[in-house]
Formats: C-alpha cells, structure tokens, sequence
C-alpha cells in the first residue's frame, strides 16, 4: 500500500508519463541519490538539526534541504527525489523485518530487548518506526524529522565544520543482507561459547571421563 502510493508520487513528479521507454529514459540515478542524501543528513547533523522535532515548524525542514541544494549545486537532491528516497527507506525497512520475522535477524527495543521470530511480531510497528511515521504523515514528502533520521547503509558518515568536510567515518548502518550474515556470526558464536562452556569438567567429574567427551 505504501509503495504503491509512492509510486504514484513518482509518477506525478515525471508528468503522468506511462510509457516504458520514456520511464527508463528518465531513470535517476538512484545509488548517486542514496549517496547524496547521506550526504544531506551529514549536513543536517553538522548543523545540529538532523531528525529533530523542529524541522517540522515553520517549513523549516524544507529551508535547510533548498539551502543544503543551493550550497551543492553538484547534488543530485531535488524535490522530485524525495518519493525515490521514501520508496528506498520502505523498502529497506520490508527487507529488514522480513528477515526479522523469519528469526534471521534481530533488533532491540530499549524497553523490550532483543527481538526476533515469532516475538518480534507485535512489536514492528516500533522497527525503524521514524519510517512508517513519516508514510503515515499528512505530507510525507516534507524534509521534516521522520524522513532525517536514518542513513542509507551501507554508508560513509562525513562530518562539517563551518560547511566544510574535514572528515569521514564509517556509519553503522547494515544492508538487510549484512544484517542476516550478522546475526548468523553472533550464533554461531554464542553456540561455540554454550559447547565449550559444556565440556569444561566439574569437580564432580572424573578426569577420565572428561577427556572422553
């Protein structure tokens, strides 16, 4: 329901086109627009406004991303990239849960802890709820807080000062693929730590015995 809404947002934003070969024509560039808007809320972050309620006052969520344009005349950001991102982080977040619900993945609520399965099932309206939130909103397209939060993964996170880049640093993001291969790694390891934790004799247990096991 949500991506066939933002599909519908693109399509308004090309001017109604139908045709294929005219969409594909016009395809963006949709990895350099992920990367753009990392580098968006890199921006947003030296500025101290990233993800924060005020965004949502005033319009002024859509001033910094005219000025963060104005500034970076190189971007590819415009007004008609915001349902490409919305679609992105829709999709990103459906890969993520499935892959939650399927016990292949995990996430971890403050007031819960570590969720996964079955157990995770009521609780995925929290999963990456600024998501859903922003789907939810009167004007999802907005550059307000819910849509500022998250990076795109995987993702180098660079830092400004006075808007000039004097650094970059890893984000600790993960694609849904890295997520699965992360949790796999963090059983197996708890599985080795269980094994060995087993074969380590107690006083009561003949030496003999243990070293048959």
């Amino acid at each position: 329901m949500i991506r066939e809404a933002i599909m519908a947002a693109m399509m308004n934003n090309k001017g109604g086109e139908a045709n294929g070969e005219a969409m594909e024509s016009n395809s963006p560039d949709v990895n350099k627009i992920k990367t753009d808007w990392n580098d968006f809320l890199s921006w947003m972050e030296e500025k101290g406004v990233k993800g924060k309620p005020e965004l949502d006052k005033g319009d002024l969520g859509n001033k910094y991303f005219k000025d963060y344009i104005k500034s970076h005349p190189e971007t590819s950001l415009s007004e008609k990239a915001i349902p490409i991102i919305r679609q992105e982080y829709v999709k990103l977040r459906d890969d993520n849960a499935a892959r939650i619900l399927a016990g292949k993945g995990e996430f971890t609520l403050p007031d819960v802890g570590v969720l996964t399965g079955e157990a995770a099932k009521k609780y995925m309206d929290r999963f990456m709820g600024n998501i859903l939130k922003n789907e939810q909103s009167d004007n999802p397209n907005y550059v307000g807080q819910y849509l500022t939060q998250t990076p795109f993964p995987p993702s180098t996170f660079k830092v400004y000062e006075n808007d000039k880049l004097v650094s970059e640093k890893t984000q600790d993001t993960y694609t849904a693929e890295d997520m699965e291969k992360r949790y796999k790694d963090k059983q197996l390891t708890s599985s080795r730590k269980s094994t060995n934790v087993a074969n380590i004799p107690t006083k009561n247990t003949p030496i003999a015995n243990a070293q048959k096991q």
